[in-house]
């Protein structure tokens, strides 16, 4: 977790690459994934009202915003359920979804 610390943690730069994407090379750095989640959690908490009795499913591809995504759904407590990118293109389709994310929106 990005708010956590511990004595026998090593000291994190805030400049080092915390991930980085194959393909394009896009790296996210402590600081960058620190905003993230609380942007993240702010706007889901607030907006869409998300929460501990809640139930989640995330659907994404392999991509760095996913265990941001997943810090982000651990600090709101809902019950998460993890799906593939192709069930939730059906879902669309069908006017089926509440509310959904593109990474891009992240």
């Amino acid at each position: 977790m990005p708010d956590v610390s511990h004595p026998l943690r090593p000291v994190r730069f805030t400049n080092n690459p915390w991930f980085i994407d194959d393909p394009t090379g896009l790296e996210v750095n402590f600081g960058e994934t620190r905003s993230r989640v609380y942007g993240l959690v702010n706007a889901l908490a607030g907006k869409v009202r998300i929460g501990e009795d809640d139930v989640v499913c995330m659907f994404t591809p392999n991509y760095v915003d996913y265990p941001i995504t997943m810090w982000v759904i651990h600090r709101l407590e809902p019950l998460l359920a993890t799906s593939s990118t192709k069930i939730l293109q059906r879902i669309q389709r069908r006017g089926q979804a509440s509310c959904s994310f593109h990474r891009y929106m992240l």
